[in-house]
């Protein structure tokens, strides 16, 4: 959970280092990077009442059977297939970018050899 507020238009704020790591879909990627500096995260806080705890207790009691009996993540095969073909484009794009920035410095692999990542995550 997440919330987050825009810059007024033209602001252009201040240069900060990276924040922590977050993972973002592939096909997030490009709208991500192009909007990251027009907002910026809020801090996100959680609290209830009283009466609030008493509803929440109420509702586990009723309905607990179906939150433990609920379809998991691993059961849906679609969505897991989908995760598991973005995290291998992700390796795949740092590996391509290991193997560019090794050229551009001319540290080369030994013939054979390639990207550790690339061996364990796509063979």
């Amino acid at each position: 959970l997440g919330a987050f507020r825009t810059y007024p238009t033209g602001y252009r704020p201040p240069d900060e280092s990276p924040s922590e790591y977050q993972s973002i879909p592939m096909d997030k990627i490009e709208d991500f990077g192009v909007h990251c500096k027009q907002y910026y995260a809020l801090e996100v806080s959680h609290f209830k009442s009283v009466l609030d705890k008493r509803l929440l207790d109420l509702l586990w009691n009723k309905y607990w059977v179906n939150t433990l009996s609920s379809v998991s993540i691993l059961a849906q095969p679609d969505y897991l297939a989908d995760l598991t073909k973005d995290l291998a484009e992700k390796v795949e794009h740092a590996c391509s970018s290991v193997s560019i920035q090794n050229v551009l410095t001319h540290r080369f692999p030994a013939p054979g050899t390639e990207c550790l990542f690339c061996f364990l995550f796509l063979h």
